[in-house]
């Protein structure tokens, strides 16, 4: 009987009584070491092209920059909600009331107020049709 080993590392004998290894992935099946090499190093690749290409900016640009977008949020996309929304998350930027101007679940701001009622405004998402409900001070 054979036991599992502590590290998801087999040796496996090909025909031509070569060693070489071989490594399970999440799914269970076996990448070969060439194969988990390609994936570590696209994923380098991925991680310094993505994040050399981001823009440094400083905090009170930024503020400047979600402040400015906030004001015609109406002809904005679902997309450019999630980038700002990561901007704020980035440098601790509350949004504070800004945040009930687009749908939490898809980011859409095309949102529709169904009433008011014991002091809960409630709001339809017009995309996905998620109800929310806020407090009204």
């Amino acid at each position: 009987m054979r036991t599992a080993p502590w590290f998801p590392l087999e040796r496996v004998f090909h025909e031509r009584d070569q060693l070489s290894f071989q490594v399970r992935n999440e799914t269970g099946r076996f990448l070969t070491t060439m194969a988990v090499f390609k994936k570590h190093t696209f994923y380098i690749f991925l991680k310094f092209t993505v994040l050399s290409k981001m823009k440094k900016i400083s905090k009170t640009n930024a503020k400047e920059k979600i402040e400015e977008f906030f004001k015609n949020i109406k002809d904005k996309e679902s997309r450019d909600v999630r980038k700002i929304k990561r901007l704020a998350m980035h440098h601790n930027i509350k949004l504070g009331d800004k945040r009930k101007k687009f749908c939490k679940k898809c980011y859409s701001p095309k949102l529709k107020v169904k009433g008011v009622k014991n002091n809960i405004k409630t709001v339809e998402c017009l995309t996905c049709g998620n109800i929310s409900r806020w407090r009204i001070k």
